[in-house]
């Protein structure tokens, strides 16, 4: 039997977002409703509290590391791609180049950011971080403003 996710949204000041968590590890953040729910269930539970407060805290500037159980639910590949994107410190960027580079080589770039934005875990795993080797801060799952917004919050170099 297929064990089903609990759900939950959140207000925060960059906008509603929805917490997903398993077996008590948080595997998803939307940062719109999901479009299918089926496998969900609405209800808080006290790792998705916790998630949110975490959110709230580090969007007010007061947390920089996430202290959570994470689970995102993705390739073999795209884990690795992750794993690398947890690595980047606060307050630090580094091009989509330098995290291929770091996964395999920089032949790889392309994939290495698509890997990126399928993080399922914006904010805990830090794709914001990720920007092009020119500077230009790049894409965002939860859009452009948003990523800037981090980034600014963060200080980012």
């Amino acid at each position: 039997m297929l064990k089903i996710k609990n759900i939950f949204s959140y207000d925060t000041v960059i906008g509603k977002i929805f917490i997903a968590e398993k077996d008590n590890k948080i595997t998803n953040l939307y940062f719109k409703k999901p479009d299918d729910l089926k496998d969900y269930s609405f209800c808080e539970t006290k790792i998705l509290k916790d998630a949110a407060l975490q959110i709230n805290m580090y969007l007010k500037g007061k947390l920089k590391k996430f202290n959570l159980d994470l689970n995102p639910e993705v390739s073999v590949y795209t884990k690795k791609v992750l794993d690398e994107l947890a690595k980047i410190p606060y307050g630090q960027t580094i091009s989509y180049t330098d995290l291929a580079k770091k996964i395999s080589n920089s032949a790889h770039t392309r994939s290495a950011a698509s890997a990126n934005g399928r993080n399922p875990l914006p904010l805990f795993i830090p794709c914001h971080r990720v920007i092009r080797a020119n500077g230009d801060i790049g894409g965002y799952l939860g859009g452009i403003k948003i990523k800037k917004l981090l980034l600014e919050l963060e200080n980012a170099k």
